[in-house]
């Protein structure tokens, strides 16, 4: 093998250390404070997280396009630890369906991870659900049924 051979296989070798694999979408980075995260984010139970659901809130990406427990959240294959501690794969048990596939990755809620003001706790599922006097208190897709916001049967959930 020539020098330029050598010299062309280094650094065709050494090219391929710089490439960045891409994030999986159910990345989130850790974080201490707010100041850490990107715009529009929160530092949330040490990660950064987008925060949905409020009126002034902005719509969640394709990346994390589940609005749950107060934040944007990826949907994750449940038979795989792809979610970021300390958030866990939930699922919701549907009735008379075959066990889901699919989850959404979220830190869920009970005595040591409270739903934030204005939300109720069903610890049950470990799910956050706003509570409401009208519809106009809830987000996007939402109507107010009972004192809580939930998904509208005119965008796809049943109330």
């Amino acid at each position: 093998m020539g020098l330029g051979a050598l010299w062309l296989g280094l650094g065709v070798g050494l090219g391929g250390c710089f490439i960045e694999a891409a994030e999986p979408s159910t990345f989130r980075f850790q974080c201490t404070a707010s100041s850490e995260c990107e715009t529009g984010e929160v530092c949330a139970s040490g990660l950064c997280q987008q925060p949905c659901g409020g009126a002034n809130d902005t719509e969640c990406s394709q990346s994390a396009p589940v609005c749950l427990n107060g934040y944007c959240a990826s949907v994750c294959p449940t038979n795989e630890d792809v979610c970021p501690p300390p958030q866990s794969c939930v699922t919701l048990p549907a009735p008379d369906e075959e066990p889901a596939t699919s989850g959404v990755c979220t830190i869920p809620c009970d005595g040591d991870n409270p739903c934030a003001d204005g939300m109720f706790c069903f610890e049950e599922f470990g799910l956050c659900v706003q509570t409401c006097m009208a519809t106009e208190e809830c987000g996007s897709g939402e109507v107010c049924t009972q004192g809580f916001c939930l998904p509208s049967s005119s965008s796809g959930g049943a109330p």
